[in-house]
């Protein structure tokens, strides 16, 4: 199994566990003389050893990665900073604002430019997609399991 494979698996995992604790909340009290749907114990037990399961394939999906860890760090990072880098007001000029019924004009100049705001989310959201390359081609071509 390669490290896409055991993510989507590690998925799959995840919604059965979520699965299961839902129908062990739902079932586990009823009205006395009802019939329940599932067994409780029966699903309590393969919600244990299903996140068992979960916890070995992480396990070996972190350990796999160990040599991507710095890229999959920036990539996050740069995620983040392009969050950042976006909310930057960048108005020029003069604007009208009403507030509270009065109005006044205020002008605005901006140290970073929209040109250069864009021109930088750009560059990192181009540095993003590289990265993202490199670690789909990695997913692929690991060997864990």
């Amino acid at each position: 199994m390669n490290i896409k494979q055991a993510l989507k698996q590690k998925n799959k995992l995840v919604k059965k566990i979520s699965e299961k604790a839902e129908f062990l909340h739902k079932e586990n009290c009823v009205v006395v003389g009802a019939v329940r749907n599932y067994d409780p114990h029966t699903q309590l037990t393969e919600l244990i050893n299903e996140t068992e399961s979960l916890v070995n394939l992480k396990t070996a999906i972190h350990l796999a990665n160990v040599e991507v860890y710095s890229k999959i760090f920036r990539m996050s990072e740069l995620k983040n900073l392009c969050k950042i880098v976006k909310s930057i007001d960048t108005k020029e000029g003069i604007v009208h604002h009403a507030r509270y019924g009065e109005s006044s004009m205020i002008n605005y100049e901006s140290a970073i430019k929209n040109q250069e705001k864009i021109a930088l989310l750009e560059k990192l959201e181009q540095e993003i997609e590289n990265l993202q390359d490199e670690l789909d081609a990695h997913n692929v071509s690991k060997v864990i399991l």
